[in-house]
């Protein structure tokens, strides 16, 4: 009602003026274009509001709008409305484009999502990366406690009801190629980094089974591109190095065969998850990538939050805690064990606990290293 009072003032008024301007003359004309070009500017932004729920280009869901019994329930409405009407409104990508030409117009450090190294590596800003390759922003000593009575809570459980745990970190792409990371330096070596500073709390307070393959990704390198170029993630070949990690670990308390591969196959991928955080997608289609030849036996369903997979072939039943960096592995997980349920989070719940009680042996939490903060904030449920 504000909103539509203040429409018809302007309106009334603007109305008035135009006549006024019209009774002066044609020397009033220019005025006269100048306010109805205002206006239609002010009205563009709303003529077509967008109706997409995600940004590929900004790697995020977009604000939803709020709806009109929220105008009664909070006192937030405006600021709701305002973040949605700022995700959704005409022209914005076109904005967008424009703001990164101006900001960076030979296109020689990226965008505010993306930063442009040397030899055309495209690597992720976001999650605090940049600060987290110069290994700064360490994890406090509270910090550590609540992020270790977290994990050990689920090792407590898990050891209760005859399961095994194991926490994953997978390391960040500008870990593992930053001589390809421009603009940056390292304040403090990798040996001071936070990933480590975990680990090393880790391994003297508790008992929990810690993966991080740093050095065995640095070793492997020679091997090929163990990362995409153009992606945030690794490739089948770097994951494979995490999944021969991982199954070190396993294998001291379960039998299982470790998958190999026969063969490796010369690909390319044009567009990664980073390219298409551009404007105009940067496309790569002249690096190559030699991955390793796997056929995936399992059968899956589910979708991206949750994703049930069952091989017949194999013996223990897995219960996954995951990110997106755990889809390289999943041919590999996939043909080792009998059945796992993946789960786009890090929190466990208390229905998680009921399911891995009759349908799990090993539970895995995987998480990319910029993102270990965010455990410091979980509570294990109450059973």
């Amino acid at each position: 009602m504000i909103l539509a009072i203040i429409y018809f003032l302007i309106s009334y008024k603007t109305v008035k003026y135009l006549s006024a301007f019209k009774i002066k003359g044609s020397s009033s004309r220019i005025d006269i274009v100048f306010v109805a070009v205002f206006y239609i500017l002010i009205f563009l932004p709303m003529s077509n509001i967008s109706e997409e729920s995600e940004s590929i280009g900004e790697n995020r869901n977009l604000a939803q709008k709020p709806s009109l019994t929220d105008l009664y329930k909070a006192d937030n409405y405006g600021k709701k409305f305002e973040t949605w009407f700022n995700d959704h409104f005409y022209l914005r990508k076109n904005l967008v484009k424009l703001y990164e030409l101006l900001d960076d117009p030979f296109s020689l450090k990226g965008n505010k999502h993306v930063l442009i190294g040397k030899d055309n590596w495209l690597f992720y800003k976001g999650d605090m990366s940049e600060r987290n390759f110069a290994n700064l922003d360490l994890l406090t000593e509270e910090e550590l406690e609540n992020l270790a009575a977290y994990l050990k809570n689920i090792q407590r459980w898990a050891k209760k009801n005859g399961k095994s745990f194991y926490y994953l970190i997978c390391p960040d792409k500008n870990k593992i190629y930053g001589e390809f990371y421009k603009f940056h330096k390292k304040v403090y070596p990798d040996s001071q980094s936070r990933a480590q500073q975990v680990i090393n709390y880790l391994r003297e307070n508790t008992d929990i089974e810690v993966i991080y393959p740093f050095d065995a990704l640095h070793q492997a390198k020679s091997q090929g591109l163990l990362y995409f170029k153009n992606d945030t993630h690794w490739n089948l070949l770097g994951a494979y190095i995490g999944y021969q990690e991982l199954m070190k670990s396993i294998e001291k308390k379960h039998r299982l065969k470790v998958l190999t591969y026969s063969k490796l196959n010369e690909e390319r991928h044009p567009l990664g998850d980073l390219s298409k955080m551009f404007s105009t997608p940067k496309k790569d289609n002249k690096t190559t990538y030699l991955l390793p030849s796997i056929q995936d036996l399992s059968k899956c369903t589910g979708e991206k939050e949750e994703i049930n997979c069952v091989n017949s072939s194999g013996k223990l039943r897995l219960f996954m805690l995951r990110d997106s960096f755990t889809e390289a592995l999943m041919p590999y997980l996939n043909n080792t064990f009998q059945k796992i349920d993946y789960f786009w989070r890090a929190d466990i719940t208390k229905s998680d606990l009921k399911k891995i009680k009759n349908n799990a042996d090993i539970i895995i939490l995987e998480q990319v290293e910029r993102l270990v903060p965010k455990l410091t904030t979980l509570k294990f449920p109450k059973e």
